[in-house]
């Protein structure tokens, strides 16, 4: 059995040897694209392939949980950060570079250094952004271009800010860069010499060369810097200085004194006072800094406060060296001993420095201080210093408050930068020299509410409101304030600001307001709000104002105003006599004292309450306008709208009354508006009367029964409709809620009809709103614009001066006031704006080719709103232009051309100003190579005045001919052996315009002309190829003729070709030049021909013209010679007979002699023939013969 299963297995291999090959395969493939994905995990980074050079990911767009389309940028997260850091611009230095070193090295000479700055630094990739580093080195000055390296693209500036020097700088990647500056800086020169340096915070190495041998440096700085000194010679100093950057000062001088030579010492202070209380002692920390000008401090003696006590042991610098106070034997001056006590400082060796800082803390005696027994402040003083001054800071807490009383050599200052804080105050002083006494004492403050009121009570209709203002500060015993409301109603009592309600209540007659302070606040401001109402009735009024009570000395009120405004139709007429405790404010703005509608007052007697006393009158209204008037047509209506801006100081109460002054066209005027009297046929000054007679007798009174409907406003406030309610025949009231007290906005619109196009005569009557108020204050003038359209304009009629027309539709009017009678206007139509039109300059170009014609229009108009070029010359000209192509500009832009009937239209603005026309017309059209004429395809408008039409001509045609009403805009050149013509314009001056576009030059033979009747222009082509045949045919004509005969060699020939060419030139002056040229050149090649013929055939006559027989003669004939017989006679030639005639033998070329024929004699004519008579012909024949037969060779 398994014998038979291994056979068959076997032949199965056999037979599919190629299925465990491919199983192998399929198992071999990568397990990552045969197993899935397993749930919850993120795809392996090998399972994509890197295709982020082919698709770049610019975002991705997912829904969030609002299902809205959300788009996230691919971003990185440097760009991620840059952006949500966009207040720091593209300049942004964060992270982008780090100084590595900065070296200083230099040289002093005088009062001028010159240094080389030394930085390298690193810089980060930018991300093709410029980064700028700033190098600050404000006082010092380029002398030389920088020397950078390691950077490819940097600018160097100088910061707007004064900060100093930056470098700007783009990286692709890190980069070392190394940066050289060569630089000059000023030396500071009093007691010592200083160089002052501000650089980056970088360690640093400062190697200065100065010219002072033996010097002494010293650096003012952080205080942990390092200097060495090294002597190079007896004329210069090596200063070398170890910093970490920043600024600091650079200063040497002689390191030491003279034998015998007393110190110069100059001291500043810097003394700081804490004093807590009275009852405390001062605590004082005192800075001196002393400068010996001559050397190095060795030692100092410091006179202190008497009865002071130092609480530590002194310190030199910032490095913590201590010193001590050495006290002086008690053999020192009495004097000085009972002012103070004297101590001496010695400075150790390696301290000794021209400059010394030495710090202290002192304990003052001065318990118990008043102002009768002051605390008599005197600051620790170096003895035998020629100046002592520095500053002196006081700091106590904030229940006291210094006095001091003014003492020489001491001052007081303010604060540069005071130090917000609560528990403290500080004081500031200066002196100049050290041995003050300033005498200060504290005084406690006084813990009062200090208050300052501000009532402003509102007369409104019926009631009066208040609103009182009072402001806070200082501190408060209960946290209370007392309120005294005078049988005011309270309704609320809030912080300003913050809109918090105060808790308050009553307490026998006064409100108790809980003012609810925190121990940080210091002031604040509380508003109540109160109404009292005042009756219906006009007349006598009073009441008494609400006032705050002061209860002991733990409430101040400073200052009580009371301002009283009217803001509705009453008016509160104040009575001082009759009121209480009230002074008028007199305001020092003039514009506030214009105001009548509020009244200040001053309440000078907190203690009680004022009584206000008066009368409330009823105030008439007042208002302010400013409008605005339009007038438009709208297909048969005229549409006017009124637009108002009022400003009202008081309340106008919801209503506003308005006249409409009422009027209609008469029956009798509508009638005659159609009558014969006004036919068209009469004239002009007819009709015009007949127009004035109507426009004053077509007013009838208006009818009140309908007057809101005749009229037809329709009126808006703020866009909310009004109602216009009328009270007699042109009064109305104008209602709406809004009219109120301030500005408010009204809107009038009508819409009247204007009646059929033969009532068009008739005035049209404008019944004008205004306001029936006395007191109205207009603010300007009125503008009234009259709107026409594109087939009628408005004319008005009563205000024929001041109308101003600045559009083609637009009519302005200017009034002073709103008219009171009814505007009378008439709508004429328009007069056509191509009246109107102004051709300035007109240009005209034609180009011709045997199958295209292209012209061009350059024009300048002004005006229009149309212009129309016609094509005459053309069958027709299709909406679809077919066979034509055109394009237009119009001020360098491409416009729309409407093409019909032969017509071409360009619109134009129709404004005022100059445009510039560019017209280009391509037509296919057949011209003959031969001859043609050319006329241009434009046909322009009536009323242009100068044309330049330009005619460009293909290289090989000429103009022979040129209309006689056209001018020629050129002058003739002669170069060499060419007589031509050149336009006095090229095609740039022809061309030029602001607005001109490009066009391609175009080539060919040119020619300018000019004229005004541009239908006349014609000229007639024709090709140099014809013009060549023809003049070549005629000129070998006429030689032939003069050749053969002879009768035509007469002098009335010559006259008759002179008069030919004279007529020629006049008629036709291009052709007559082309005609002499070509008949020139013509002559000179039959004056050669005959000049070869001449030499190669001479006459026998000498003469250029010989006749038949004698012109068909031949010299050098070597054929032989016949003998001569009657029938000579018809040979086409014969031989002068003369018998003095000879021959002369010439060898032959075969070597034998030859015969010339015998030359005639001068005498004879070339052109007589010969008579042909036997005889001697035999004669002539025998001798002939026999010469020919001896020589064997003859001549015919």
């Amino acid at each position: 059995m398994r014998t038979e299963m291994a056979l068959r297995l076997r032949v199965f291999m056999n037979r599919f040897w190629l299925l465990p090959l491919l199983v192998v395969i399929l198992v071999g493939q990568p397990v990552g694209t045969a197993l899935a994905q397993p749930p919850g995990t993120t795809p392996s980074t090998e399972v994509f392939d890197d295709q982020g050079g082919e698709i770049p990911i610019k975002g991705f767009l997912f829904l969030n949980e609002a299902k809205n389309r959300v788009i996230m940028p691919g971003l990185s997260w440097e760009e991620f950060e840059r952006l949500q850091n966009l207040d720091n611009g593209v300049e942004s230095t964060s992270g982008r570079y780090a100084f590595e070193s900065l070296q200083v090295s230099g040289t002093v000479f005088g009062l001028r250094a010159e240094m080389e700055v030394t930085i390298k630094l690193t810089i980060d990739a930018t991300g093709g952004r410029f980064v700028t580093i700033p190098l600050r080195m404000n006082n010092f000055h380029r002398i030389a271009p920088p020397d950078v390296s390691g950077i490819a693209e940097y600018y160097m500036t100088v910061a707007e800010d004064g900060s100093g020097h930056q470098i700007l700088v783009r990286c692709d990647s890190r980069c070392d860069a190394t940066i050289k500056m060569k630089v000059s800086t000023r030396v500071q020169s009093s007691s010592a010499r200083s160089i002052d340096f501000r650089l980056p915070e970088v360690s640093s190495r400062v190697d200065i060369l100065t010219d002072d041998g033996d010097s002494v440096g010293e650096v003012v700085g952080h205080g942990d810097e390092t200097i060495q000194s090294t002597t190079v010679d007896k004329k210069s100093t090596k200063l070398s200085v170890d910093s970490s950057g920043g600024s600091f000062t650079l200063m040497w001088g002689k390191p030491r004194r003279v034998d015998g030579e007393v110190d110069s010492l100059e001291v500043e202070s810097r003394v700081v006072m804490q004093w807590d209380s009275p009852q405390d002692s001062p605590i004082v920390e005192v800075r001196l800094t002393v400068r010996n000008v001559k050397g190095s401090v060795e030692r100092m003696r410091v006179r202190l406060p008497k009865g002071s006590v130092v609480l530590d042991l002194p310190t030199l610098g910032t490095g913590g060296q201590t010193v001590e106070f050495i006290p002086l034997s008690e053999e020192s001056d009495a004097a000085e001993s009972g002012i103070g006590e004297i101590y001496e400082v010695e400075i150790p060796i390696e301290e000794r420095q021209p400059r010394i800082d030495l710090n202290f803390d002192l304990q003052l005696a001065g318990e118990n201080a008043t102002s009768k027994d002051p605390l008599l402040l005197r600051v620790p003083e170096v003895m035998d210093a020629i100046r002592h001054r520095g500053e002196l800071t006081v700091q106590i807490a904030d229940d006291y408050r210094l006095r001091w009383k003014a003492r020489p050599w001491i001052r007081s200052a303010a604060i540069e930068n005071p130090e917000e804080s609560v528990s403290q105050r500080q004081y500031q002083f200066r002196f100049d020299r050290g041995s003050f006494e300033l005498p200060i004492w504290l005084s406690a403050n006084e813990r009062r509410l200090r208050l300052t009121s501000q009532s402003t009570v509102t007369i409104e209709q019926s009631q009066a409101l208040l609103e009182m203002i009072i402001d806070v500060s200082g501190p408060a015993n209960d946290g209370r304030l007392r309120l005294d409301d005078a049988s005011w109603q309270i309704l609320s009592v809030e912080r300003v600001g913050t809109g918090e309600q105060l808790e308050y209540f009553t307490s026998e007659t006064l409100r108790i307001i809980e003012l609810g302070m925190t121990g940080t606040e210091s002031s604040f401001s509380i508003k109540v709000l109160a109404k009292l109402p005042m009756g219906q009735d006009l007349g006598a009024i009073q009441f008494p104002v609400p006032r705050v009570v002061a209860t002991g000395n733990d409430v101040l009120i400073r200052d009580a105003n009371l301002t009283i405004v009217g803001a509705g139709r009453s008016l509160l007429v104040v009575d001082l006599e009759a009121s209480e405790g009230l002074t008028r404010i007199t305001p020092e703005d003039p514009a506030q004292s214009s105001d009548a509608m509020v009244s200040r007052f001053r309440l000078p007697n907190t203690e009680s309450t004022a009584i206000v006393a008066g009368n409330l009158i009823d105030q008439p209204p007042r208002i302010t306008l400013s409008a605005g008037m339009n007038i438009e047509v709208d297909g048969s209506q005229a549409v006017t709208t009124v637009d108002w801006e009022v400003t009202s100081p008081l309340d106008l109460g919801g209503s506003l009354p308005i006249r409409i002054p009422g009027a209609t066209r008469s029956e009798d005027a509508e009638r005659n508006a159609t009558s014969p009297e006004l036919d068209s046929s009469q004239p002009e000054s007819s009709t015009l009367n007949a127009i004035t007679e109507l426009a004053d007798d077509s007013l009838l009174p208006f009818d009140s029964t309908n007057a809101a409907t005749d009229q037809g406003w329709t009126v808006t406030i703020d866009g909310v409709p009004g109602k216009l309610q009328q009270r007699s025949d042109d009064m109305y009231d104008l209602i709406s809620d809004r009219l109120g007290r301030g500005t408010t906005r009204i809107r009038w619109r009508h819409e009247g009809s204007l009646g059929t196009s033969s009532r068009m005569i008739l005035p049209y009557t404008l019944m004008l709103p205004r306001p029936a108020i006395a007191d109205v204050t207009l603010r300007g003038t009125i503008e009234l614009r009259l709107q026409g359209n594109q087939t009628s304009q408005w004319v008005p009629l009563d205000f024929p001066n001041g109308s101003k027309s600045d559009d083609r539709n637009l009519t302005r009017l200017t009034l002073d006031s709103i008219p009171r009678d009814p505007v009378r206007l008439r709508l004429q139509p328009r007069l056509s704006r191509k009246d109107e039109r102004y051709v300035q300059r007109a240009v005209l170009r034609s180009a011709v080719t045997t199958r295209t014609r292209y012209e061009q229009l350059l024009a300048s108009i002004q005006g229009g709103d149309e212009i129309q070029i016609s094509l005459p010359s053309l069958a027709a000209v299709s909406d679809s232009l077919e066979d034509i192509t055109v394009e237009a500009f119009l001020d360098g832009q491409n416009v729309n051309v409407n093409g019909r009937d032969k017509t071409l239209t360009i619109s134009l603005p129709g404004d005022a100003s100059v445009h510039h026309l560019d017209l280009r017309i391509w037509v296919a059209r057949d011209t003959s190579a031969w001859t043609a004429t050319i006329t241009p395809l434009m046909k322009l408008p009536v009323g242009i005045g100068r044309v330049y039409w330009q005619l460009i001509a293909p290289s090989d045609s000429h103009v022979i001919w040129a209309s006689p009403t056209v001018g020629r805009a050129m002058e003739w050149r002669f170069d060499k052996w060419e007589l031509f013509r050149e336009p006095v314009l090229n095609d740039q001056a022809l061309t030029a315009s602001p607005t001109a576009v490009p066009n391609a030059a175009l080539p060919g033979t040119r020619y300018l002309y000019v004229g005004s009747d541009l239908p006349s222009f014609e000229v007639v082509l024709i090709s140099r190829t014809l013009l060549w045949l023809i003049v070549g045919s005629v000129i070998l004509l006429v030689s032939v003729v003069l050749t053969y005969w002879p009768a035509s060699r007469h002098p009335l020939a010559g006259v008759v070709a002179a008069i030919a060419f004279a007529g020629l030139l006049i008629v036709a002056t291009d052709a007559a030049v082309l005609v002499g040229q070509f008949a020139t050149i013509s002559l000179v090649l039959v004056i050669v021909m005959i000049a070869i013929r001449a030499l190669v055939s001479p006459a026998e006559g000498g003469r250029i013209f010989q006749g038949r027989s004698s012109s068909r003669s031949r010299e050098f004939d070597t054929r032989p010679v016949v003998e001569a017989n009657a029938e000579l006679a018809g040979l086409a030639e014969t031989h002068s007979l003369n018998p003095s005639s000879h021959r002369h033998t010439v060898p032959s070329l075969e070597g034998q002699p030859r015969h010339r024929e015998p030359v005639a004699d001068r005498g004879s004519h070339s052109g007589d023939r010969i008579p042909n008579r036997p005889s001697d012909l035999g004669e002539s024949s025998g001798s002939q013969g026999g010469s020919a037969r001896q020589s064997g060779s003859g001549t015919r």
